[in-house]
């Protein structure tokens, strides 16, 4: 399915239905407070890191990122709506694939 490209306006015609994920970045002020306190806990780790540098400082931001990213992943897993059967690996195991019968 190979779209049909216009060089002079950069476009492209898709003449079959494409299915796509589609990542939206969102205003600060939307975001979820966890993730902007993750954000901002990385960003003052980095520049910590990289303008003052001290091992003292780098240790216990460090802990606090990581408080804050599990923080982050909780509500991520809270949110979403996954199952076990979105794994490759759990299609092999319980033989969805099967090319053979089984009885």
């Amino acid at each position: 399915m190979a779209p049909n490209k216009n060089q002079i306006d950069r476009t492209d015609v898709f003449t079959e239905t494409i299915k796509c994920d589609l990542t939206v970045q969102l205003d600060w002020d939307d975001l979820a407070e966890v993730a902007r306190r993750y954000i901002t806990l990385r960003a003052s780790r980095l520049f910590q890191g990289r303008m003052v540098g001290s091992t003292e400082l780098q240790s216990l931001i460090a802990l606090d990122e990581m408080q804050a990213r599990a923080r982050l992943l909780e509500l991520d897993s809270q949110s979403s709506d996954r199952t076990i059967f979105d794994s490759e690996d759990v299609f092999r195991r319980i033989g969805v694939h099967r090319n053979y019968n089984i009885y």
